[in-house]
């Protein structure tokens, strides 16, 4: 089977690891600039192009998209969907994840504890919101950065004020969360296909409490329908709770900190997820 990996950084851990594991088990594996390949749009040309040429037929795909990246590499996999090509996550889990707000609208459509948000349009909105939740201190963020950047903490009504002049100045929404106190970061998880196949735990986290962490951080990836991620876990009041959840895991931190191969299982369910698309198409 042909394998492309769509990534910037042909190698980095990750990338290399997955490369290493498809060939292992016998695929063909071409390693992708998603910047080096055009989408072109009209003309009759459907099939992206690679360094000016047609870009090469391939059977399936793993993003590695990192922010750089994002709106060029989702706008590729939307075109290599339209071709019946699938992606280990679709461009629009991508999207939906890295998307705060619309994450945690599904986190808590689904039930699935996360700690109180509201996203708040303007001055007028800001103070609203943090009044909604006690006052500070409070963290705010700009909607669109993924916590990544765009964010600060405010422990005053003074400090507010200066936060939301500078990030209303780069945007006009803003997340709004309070500062949980005791919350402590529990575990973080790599689910594949649905499962957890490696939890690297927190300091103090007792191994008792690894089923309901598994059982949380396979029920985020389900709602946001990601078939590869990794889901960030804390603990506040003795209940976890879903902090993040990210479509770009590192398998560095997870292979070296759990010592399992975990590269062949998630090129597996690529691979899983190709035949599947096969077998449908010849059956229609």
């Amino acid at each position: 089977m042909h394998l492309t990996i769509l990534s910037r950084a042909s190698r980095s851990y990750s990338t290399r690891r997955l490369a290493e594991a498809a060939r292992a088990a016998g695929h063909r594996v071409r390693v992708i600039d998603p910047f080096a390949c055009t989408i072109v749009l009209g003309g009759g040309v459907i099939r992206p192009l690679y360094r000016g040429r047609p870009a090469p037929r391939t059977h399936l795909c793993i993003p590695r998209l990192g922010r750089s990246a994002e709106e060029h590499g989702l706008a590729l996999l939307r075109q290599l969907a339209l071709l019946g090509i699938p992606a280990l996550n679709s461009a629009e889990a991508i999207a939906r994840a890295r998307s705060r707000g619309a994450a945690l609208q599904l986190l808590h459509a689904h039930a699935i504890p996360a700690p109180p948000v509201l996203l708040a349009r303007g001055t007028r909105g800001v103070r609203e919101a943090v009044e909604m939740l006690g006052g500070c201190p409070v963290i705010l963020e700009l909607l669109g950065t993924g916590g990544r950047g765009g964010q600060m903490r405010c422990e005053s009504a003074a400090s507010m004020i200066a936060a939301m002049e500078a990030l209303l100045g780069m945007g006009h929404e803003l997340l709004v969360r309070p500062v949980l106190k005791g919350m402590r970061s529990a575990a973080r998880a790599l689910v594949v296909g649905g499962r957890v196949l490696a939890l690297s735990r927190g300091p103090g986290l007792q191994a008792k409490d690894r089923a309901r962490l598994v059982a949380l951080a396979e029920s985020a990836a389900r709602a946001l329908e990601l078939e590869l991620a990794s889901v960030e876990l804390a603990e506040h009041e003795g209940a976890p709770r879903v902090l993040r959840v990210d479509t770009l895991p590192s398998l560095d931190h997870f292979e070296k900190s759990c010592g399992l191969d975990l590269a062949s299982p998630i090129v597996a369910r690529a691979v899983e997820l190709a035949e599947a698309k096969c077998a449908a198409r010849a059956d229609q």
